[in-house]
């Protein structure tokens, strides 16, 4: 690898830079940071992206503030490791130096989603009038606020009459496909009344943000004070207790019966075909989610959240809780759960859900505690239509009277 960052063909030293960063490789922190003079553009974006990685957050953050200020193929990749790591201040500041770009307004609208502000989320819905900036401005906007305009019904008819790209024409020869193809067309009016409906959860300069590395780093806790490793802790307090007998970790072993997952060939338009996933050893995501289940077995593990039994219910309350901001906003987000309300049977009902999109696959679990249902269900595709509502649907059949 040391060989590599310093050989001198400039794109074995890119290549190399990259590796270096998704490494880890802290032990070349020093030579990246000297590579940041490097003659070659490509190397010097790699080697400060790896900088910044491995901790650097002053001389690679600048060297791509540089990039990332002038036009050139490294500028969107370099505009968002900045904004990624930059406080609401620094990310204003390089914001409103591509103001002067006319030609950076797309870039603009992407940036305001990767700086995570609410800040910008009044322009953004201003942006989604434009047919060519609707859909990023609608990234950009659930970037900030974790919304997903599918799931709450937010997402509204093609702005573009004449759409370019694949479609099927045989006298078309236009075959490139849009870079929006994969994003949803949002419903401007109904996105502007959410906006106004939960604007008070989201404070200017603060930053929404989904990580599951809390997760990872608590089942390494798990496994220290246990003494054992987290499969068998699982297995023994969780999985055995409940019958989840068709819940393993993914750790690459062979799991018998299981499934094939799929992903599309391109963007995410399954209309485009879809490929077969390969699988991976997910086993030191274990703390996150890295299982193969069955929606049974998350019925079950989600009926164990509606009562006292395999946890105490003040830690049931604890987890379905949702965090709030300094304000005393409710995030709608507890600790693992979404806490929503909807309907159910005409009436409003809360609804404690948990969703995931994991490689070649879409699930959803959904609780509703006071009518004591519970509903899970699994698509082997990635992303999986109707997957969610076919879920509110079956709980709706099943409801019954609240029981308080």
């Amino acid at each position: 690898m040391t060989t590599a960052c310093t050989d001198a063909d400039p794109s074995l030293r890119a290549i190399a830079w990259r590796t270096a960063g998704q490494l880890g490789r802290t032990d070349l922190l020093p030579s990246a940071q000297l590579a940041l003079g490097d003659p070659d553009a490509a190397t010097r974006f790699e080697a400060a992206h790896a900088a910044v990685r491995l901790g650097d957050r002053e001389a690679a953050l600048t060297s791509l503030r540089t990039l990332a200020e002038v036009a050139g193929p490294h500028r969107e990749a370099a505009l968002m490791a900045v904004l990624l790591q930059a406080t609401a201040t620094d990310s204003h500041a390089l914001l409103k130096t591509l103001s002067t770009d006319p030609n950076s307004l797309r870039l603009r609208v992407r940036g305001a989603g990767w700086s995570g502000d609410p800040f910008y989320v009044p322009w953004l819905l201003q942006q989604m009038a434009s047919p060519a900036l609707a859909r990023v401005a609608g990234e950009s906007l659930s970037l900030i606020t974790g919304l997903d305009l599918a799931e709450h019904d937010l997402e509204g008819p093609s702005l573009d009459p004449s759409p370019a790209g694949l479609n099927d024409d045989p006298n078309d020869d236009d075959v490139a496909i849009d870079e929006d193809e994969s994003l949803p067309w949002p419903h401007t009016e109904r996105v502007a009344l959410w906006w106004q409906e939960n604007c008070a959860r989201f404070e200017p300069g603060t930053r929404y943000r989904f990580s599951t590395y809390g997760w990872i780093l608590l089942s390494a806790v798990v496994e220290a004070a246990a003494k054992e490793p987290l499969r068998a802790f699982l297995t023994r307090e969780i999985l055995d207790p409940l019958g989840m007998a068709s819940t393993v970790v993914d750790d690459g072993a062979e799991v018998p019966e299981i499934t094939s997952f799929y992903i599309p060939r391109a963007t995410m338009q399954t209309k485009l075909g879809v490929r077969k996933v390969s699988r991976t050893n997910n086993s030191c995501l274990a703390g996150a989610g890295a299982f193969f289940s069955t929606p049974s077995d998350m019925v079950r593990f989600g009926s164990a959240m509606l009562k006292p039994g395999l946890l105490k219910a003040d830690t049931i309350a604890l987890l379905e809780t949702p965090l709030r901001l300094q304000s005393g906003a409710s995030t709608d987000f507890a600790l693992g759960w979404k806490i929503e309300r909807v309907q159910m049977a005409g009436e409003s009902a809360r609804m404690v859900a948990h969703r995931a999109t994991p490689n070649g696959s879409t699930i959803a679990l959904l609780l509703f505690p006071d009518q004591g249902v519970v509903v899970a269900a699994a698509s082997n595709i990635a992303p999986g239509q109707d997957v969610d509502a076919t879920c509110r649907t079956i709980a709706e059949a099943f409801a019954i009277p609240d029981r308080k």
